[in-house]
């Protein structure tokens, strides 16, 4: 037995490295698998998120070809092509981040440059990607693209630009949604042959 003082004879040593490599190997095996595990996660959320914009993107596409060439605006005709087209709301929220994509106030037409947004991911919330932070956004005709926060937050300040409202494009308004197809346009007033009377309810004018 060495006493006290005296150098630790090479076995111990060599034992001692020996158990601190393994122990440091464990560590490393351990952490990789903690991140396999958050990677696999990841990337199936992130194929389920673009799933989701791209089955909004096909409804937005049978809404459109039924409304004229107009996509869904807002609230209510997106709760509707919802209702109509997919059934669920659960294709309105990213997998990954729980947040419900963003979708357009503005009026857009199937004619519209590739560049036109339709619904997009909250730039402050969670993005896509470990090594490089990106966001999901769907454009016009089913188009669904990765963009950098810089990209996507220009493409909002476009968005915000356009007017609400724009004007139809030349031809017969359609009838809307829930009427038949051989209803009068929007606006549509009939003339009555002279002579004609119109009966009124009481408080009618």
């Amino acid at each position: 037995m060495a006493s006290c003082g005296e150098p630790t004879p090479p076995e111990p040593r060599r034992r001692a490295r020996l158990l601190a490599g393994l122990g440091s190997a464990a560590l490393l095996l351990a952490l990789a698998g903690v991140l396999a595990s958050r990677l696999r996660f990841e990337g199936q959320k992130d194929r389920e998120c673009r799933e989701n914009l791209e089955q909004l993107g096909r409804a937005a596409e049978r809404y459109a070809a039924a409304s004229g060439g107009a996509y869904p605006r807002g609230g209510r005709a997106l709760e509707e092509m919802l209702l109509r087209e997919l059934h669920h709301r659960k294709y309105l929220v990213c997998p990954l981040s729980g947040a419900t994509y963003r979708w357009t106030e503005r009026t857009k037409r199937t004619g519209d440059p590739a560049h036109t947004l339709l619904a997009w991911e909250d730039p402050k919330g969670q993005p896509h990607g470990l090594a490089s932070s990106r966001w999901r956004a769907l454009y016009v005709r089913g188009r669904v693209a990765e963009l950098t926060r810089e990209q996507l937050e220009r493409a909002l300040a476009e968005e915000q630009a356009l007017p609400r409202e724009r004007p139809a494009p030349p031809g017969k308004p359609r009838p809307g949604l829930g009427d038949p197809e051989d209803a009068p346009p929007p606006g549509y007033v009939p003339r009555l042959p002279p002579g004609t009377r119109v009966e009124t309810k009481p408080g009618e004018k």
